[in-house]
């Protein structure tokens, strides 16, 4: 039984992820930059893996999407640093 939930949530994950990138490639959001899109949508993958069920056998692999997830969300966040014009010094 333990491979059905595997599999599961695996297909659930993998559902999301091309969910989120045919919403990042449709350019819903045409006025946000796409680092701004991206990070829009990991921060939507790490609530949905947080509301999951904690009862499900999977619950170190949620526990290490979330880890690696959160660590995708600071290189967005420096990325956009990096890509915003620096303000011109007086």
């Amino acid at each position: 039984m333990m491979v059905v939930y595997r599999r599961s949530f695996k297909n659930t994950l993998l559902v999301a992820l091309v969910a989120s990138l045919a919403g990042f490639a449709s350019g819903a959001r045409a006025a946000e930059s796409p680092l701004e899109t991206a990070y829009e949508h990991v921060t939507e993958a790490i609530a949905a893996l947080k509301a999951a069920p904690k009862n499900e056998p999977l619950t170190g692999s949620r526990k290490k999407a979330v880890e690696l997830l959160v660590r995708a969300q600071s290189e967005l966040l420096k990325a956009r640093q990096r890509q915003e014009p620096a303000d011109p010094a007086p």
